[in-house]
């Protein structure tokens, strides 16, 4: 990606981020996110950069990795990694369950601690191994006589964690590997974010003092360098972090009689949560604005709201927890935030501002405040208004505020302005009262969100955006001078049986067409294929004919059409501001090993990109069509049984300046891989090739005959009928009826069958090679009638001399002698010239 970023955009991302930190007073760093748990992130440190000489030494005993982690109050798997370390044989791994416990584990053994982190908010962890001052468990001198114990240890916000495990290494010799997440596709990695990575070596346990140690030396860049090395849905952006290390809250005060489930909903979509037991301090006592004695919902929850006899936990006043009907409405809740959260307002206006901070008023209210504009509360309900402009927004009820609303102009009551407002950060979209889901739960099949509004305005229509312009009868490619590409991936699944006699083949094939197409782009796409109907886009119309382009033409049949597009895990989106359901935008710049999508000239804030992006919309969309094609094949088959025949298929497009090009390879023509039966009966498949000439692709079988039949059925029949007449030569001279019967019944029977064969092979108007055959044996056995004539006429020849009749004889068996030796060597040239034009030879 970083080639993809000039000077000036990565001068143009800097001064925004220093802007952003100025104007809010945080730190702009670079934070990892990962998506779900097939995302991971893994660097390689050298050995001899990061280990000083004589490691370990007085000086140096430990090794370890900090980070600051925010895991999403949801995970995937009972058992999510969320880092590693591993070196000279030993693994390190720290992980979360499903709670959001801790765990430890190094090499197979795992511990699981009590400890757990603060979901969505940001946690400083670190894991090491430290020299221990004895061996615990001595080794064989035998076996490992350098070998060291070494004792894990953890930390979790500073504080040591009570860790049991350690490990016996030899020496310090390798390189040293990072990960974030799990770099193995059997274990599951953490959804949520990191930054702050950084690998640490010093004496016993390495825990900063302060998590700022940690932004400082983040091995994080923007972009990443190539070092880091990406699996899965992972990716970076940056953010100006408020007091990541220490968070203040707020204490924002419910004054609504709500039930244990609402008010949870309320406050957690305010990116906030009930005050737990521990975090009671006298300014929540005093914040208590009910008479009752309980104080505010919490969510030390043993028991969810299930039934109307379910009994949810309430803190109590004057200290401790206690229980309550989580239906009955307690009369006003304390909900604390995190201090610098940043709100987004999705939607079609853009005369607002997009982000907004939380902030309190002199009265124990709150409000939202953006640069220009906010969004406050009073006793009619929520107002949107800027200081830039008169217009106003308004919302009926405090309850509101949050997720996809309905909002009124003050002057235009009856116009409609749907618009989102949430915290939800770059992995996560707002249901309509607010709730942040993952965003990969979104249109899923499966109802996640309480108002189940995270399976609403799916499908099609919500995954192409199209302008109202479009016309899908126009290709796209039409203001483009010179040629364009539809990129195929043709396939032939079966051929089946291709008979001589009728001469035409059929296949099964499955075709891919991939091209671009600026004008639409896809929005919520999921992680591999995204199908759509293919009428409400422009496909390319293709026309196949059988032999060449001029050929008779083809009708597919049995065709089953689908449109896709295909996103990756590298494939990154950009969030669109002006759709109130949260959408992102997914482009790809050109085919094969360019997948960085886009750059964008902007910051993150809290995950939510800024709309001023620079990203190109060329959207790949593929087409994969199967479909049964049956075509003649026009072989000319004048060496029928034997030699090779082209049996061709054509594909052309049917427009202008729109060439094929291959998906997997620049062969051209190539061969393509077909693994069924290569035996068609009068054929034998040899290969299949592609060939492509800018509009015209020629698909084409390589047969060739299968003689193995005939040479059982005609050809040694009919060489036996020739020898069998040719055997007559070895009778007596003077058995010339025995002769001449044999001679004449195997010419006759060798017509019969050159009849016989006419009448079961390809009828064709010009000879084939078997006809050839025929026709030849034919003649030679002719010739072997004609010569027993005239060895016949020589021997009853009538002489007037006694001596003349000794000569006559003579002469007669000369000849069939004669006979005897041509009629072999005609035979073995006739085969020999077969032979030739059998294997093509001439």
């Amino acid at each position: 990606m970083e080639r993809y970023l000039g000077l000036p955009v990565r001068l143009l991302l800097a001064l925004i981020c220093v802007l952003a930190m100025v104007t809010s007073k945080g730190e702009c760093v670079v934070v990892v996110a990962v998506e779900n748990s097939l995302g991971s992130l893994c660097k390689t440190f050298p050995e001899d950069i990061i280990f000083p000489e004589g490691f370990p030494s007085k000086n140096a005993t430990s090794v370890g990795v900090c980070l600051l982690v925010k895991p999403e109050l949801t995970q995937s798997d009972s058992h999510s990694y969320i880092a590693s370390f591993r070196t000279t044989h030993v693994l390190v791994n720290v992980g979360i369950t499903s709670s959001i416990t801790l765990w430890l584990e190094v090499n197979t053994e795992r511990h699981h601690l009590n400890d757990s982190l603060k979901a969505e908010a940001w946690n400083m962890l670190c894991m090491g191994l430290s020299a221990a001052h004895d061996t615990p468990t001595p080794i064989p001198e035998e076996e490992h006589p350098h070998s060291k114990a070494y004792e894990m240890w953890a930390s979790l916000q500073g504080v040591t964690l009570d860790v049991s495990l350690g490990a016996n290494i030899t020496a310090w010799e390798e390189d040293v590997w990072v990960c974030v997440g799990t770099r193995t596709s059997w274990n599951a990695s953490f959804t949520g974010f990191v930054t702050g990575v950084t690998l640490r070596i010093g004496e016993r346990e390495l825990t900063p003092d302060n998590c700022s140690l940690l932004l400082d030396a983040n091995q994080l860049t923007m972009p990443l360098s190539e070092s880091w090395k990406t699996r899965g849905p992972v990716f970076a952006l940056e953010e100006d972090l408020l007091q990541p290390c220490d968070t203040p809250m707020f204490t924002l005060v419910l004054r609504e009689a709500w039930g244990y489930d609402k008010a949870l909903r309320w406050c957690r979509s305010l990116g906030g949560h009930f005050p737990i037991e521990k975090e009671v301090t006298a300014s929540l006592v005093i914040s208590n604005c009910t008479s009752e004695e309980h104080l505010s919902w919490t969510t030390d929850a043993s028991e969810i709201a299930g039934s109307y006899e379910a009994t949810c936990p309430v803190l109590l006043a004057g200290g401790g927890v206690g229980r309550r009907p989580c239906l009955s409405e307690l009369e006003c809740s304390l909900c604390l935030v995190p201090f610098g959260l940043r709100y987004t307002l999705f939607g079609p206006r853009t005369d607002f501002n997009r982000h907004y901070r939380l902030s309190e008023g002199q009265d124990g209210s709150f409000f939202f405040q953006g640069t220009t504009s906010n969004i406050t509360l009073s006793a009619a309900g929520w107002t949107l208004q800027s200081s830039l402009h008169r217009g106003k927004l308004h919302l009926n009820g405090s309850w509101g505020v949050m997720g996809r609303r309905d909002w009124r102009s003050v002057y235009n009551p009856q116009a409609s302005n749907i618009l989102t407002f949430t915290v939800c950060n770059a992995i996560q979209f707002a249901s309509n009262d607010g709730v942040c889901l993952r965003r990969s739960e979104r249109c899923d099949g499966y109802v996640q969100a309480p108002d189940k509004s995270d399976e609403k305005e799916c499908g099609s229509r919500r995954l192409l955006r199209m302008d109202e312009s479009y016309d899908s009868s126009v290709m796209p490619f039409i203001s483009v001078e010179g040629a364009r590409y539809i990129y195929y991936r043709l396939s032939v699944n079966v051929v089946k049986k291709i008979d001589a006699e009728e001469d035409s083949a059929t296949l099964e094939l499955a075709m891919t067409l991939k091209w671009e197409d600026g004008r639409v782009r896809f929005v919520d796409s999921k992680i591999f294929y995204n199908y759509f109907p293919c009428h409400l886009i422009w496909t390319p119309t293709i026309m196949m004919s059988a032999g060449n382009i001029n050929g008779p033409s083809v009708q597919p049949a049995a065709n089953i059409t689908m449109c896709y597009f295909f996103k990756g895990f590298k494939d990154r989106e950009e969030v669109q501001l002006d759709d109130h359901l949260m959408g992102e935008s997914c482009a790809e710049i050109g085919w094969v090993g360019r997948k960085g999508v886009k750059v964008l000239v902007g910051v993150r804030l809290e995950g939510i990109a800024l709309s001023r992006g620079r990203y190109v919309t060329r959207a790949n969309i593929s087409q994969s069509r199967n479909f049964l094609a049956s075509y003649p094949c026009m072989l000319r088959v004048s060496r029928y049984p034997f030699g090779r025949y082209m049996c061709k298929l054509t594909f052309v497009t049917m427009h202008h300046k729109v060439h094929w090009k291959s998906k997997d390879t620049n062969v051209n023509p190539h061969t393509i891989k077909y693994d069924g039966d290569h035996d068609l009966l009068d054929y034998r498949l040899e290969n299949i090739t592609l060939h492509v000439h800018d509009r015209v692709l020629t698909l084409t079988l390589h047969l060739i005959g299968q003689p193995d039949y005939h040479l059982i059925s005609n050809f040694l029949p009919s060489a036996l009928m020739f020898f069998i007449c040719y055997s007559s030569f070895y009778f007596p001279i003077a058995e010339f009826s025995g002769r001449m019967n044999v001679s004449l019944t195997s010419l006759v029977v060798l017509l019969a069958f050159f009849s016989q064969a006419t009448n079961s092979y390809v009828k064709t108007p010009y000879y084939k090679l078997i006809d050839v055959w025929y026709v030849l044996l034919l003649l030679l056995c002719c010739l072997v009638v004609i010569a027993n004539g005239i060895v016949n006429s020589l021997r009853v020849q009538r002489v007037t001399a006694h001596s003349n009749l000794a000569k006559k004889v003579l002469r007669a068996k000369r000849l069939n002698n004669g006979c005897k030796i041509v009629m072999p060597i005609l035979f073995g040239l006739l085969v020999f010239v077969f032979v030739l034009f059998a294997t093509d030879t001439i």
